[in-house]
């Protein structure tokens, strides 16, 4: 870790001084490697981070207490250590996860929606943000999510993994609009009217038969992308097949998201 790295960024040398960012990048590192934020488990990655062996994971355990409580009540805390981590591996990864946790607190609902890179098959977080409601997002909130995303990040082809609760044509179109290409998993009669009664149904037959996914073109809010229908990997009679919707901007269709790799990441 050199001082060179430290000096680039003018804005987090103000917000933390040459101690305080050099910390900051030891707990970024430590998040990324150890794939938690417990410190305790983090203070393990401490010493190959910083070159230094000989001194005890306790002792950087006590290093990460003392920097975590003069530093955490900082407003934008959180988001320097996205942002920094983001910067670490934004070229490394093409899937992005949109999805939300909720629970319910005795003076109000947190619901955060939360965007996640995949590395290595693990979800990254890059940005969340808290709606405040017991039901799912509506376009709206995604799209102003996205809106304050884009403004930190290049989101520009990347493919978005999402569940069937976030759809819209709206949405759809503000994605496409935004050059981000989309896997989003839909319900059966999701947009049921944009496509061929007849066609629709000789795919889905073509899907159980031959369990491979059939593609069928659909335009959604005027814009061009595939439904897509197959066999559900995990042999769930009560959801015998499955129903996406897919836009790539380059035109070799992969449906390599369509199975198992894309369904693992919402059991």
């Amino acid at each position: 870790m050199t001082n060179t790295l430290i000096y680039k960024d003018s804005q987090l040398y103000e917000y933390y001084g040459l101690s305080g960012i050099k910390n900051l990048l030891v707990m970024v590192g430590g998040i990324l490697q150890s794939r938690t934020v417990n410190l305790y488990k983090i203070k393990d990655y401490v010493g190959g981070i910083l070159g230094n062996d000989k001194t005890a994971p306790l002792s950087h355990y006590q290093r990460l207490i003392r920097y975590f409580a003069e530093y955490s009540h900082y407003d934008s805390y959180s988001q320097h250590i996205l942002e920094l981590s983001h910067s670490f591996f934004t070229k490394s990864y093409r899937y992005l996860i949109l999805d939300g946790t909720k629970w319910d607190l005795d003076f109000r609902t947190v619901h955060l929606l939360t965007l996640s890179g995949i590395v290595s098959d693990v979800a990254v977080p890059i940005g969340w943000e808290d709606i405040g409601k017991k039901g799912h997002s509506s376009q709206e909130e995604r799209k102003d999510f996205f809106d304050k995303m884009l403004k930190k990040v290049s989101l520009k082809g990347k493919v978005l993994l999402a569940d069937r609760e976030y759809v819209g044509r709206d949405w759809i179109g503000y994605l496409i609009d935004n050059q981000i290409e989309i896997v989003i998993r839909m319900k059966e009669d999701c947009y049921k009217s944009e496509l061929d009664e007849k066609q629709r149904n000789r795919a889905i037959k073509k899907a159980k038969r031959t369990k491979k996914p059939i593609k069928l073109p659909i335009t959604i809010n005027g814009k061009k992308l595939w439904w897509v229908v197959f066999s559900n990997p995990q042999n769930d009679q009560t959801e015998p097949l499955l129903h996406t919707t897919l836009h790539f901007w380059n035109r070799d269709i992969s449906f390599n998201f369509c199975g198992p790799n894309f369904l693992q990441y919402f059991d």
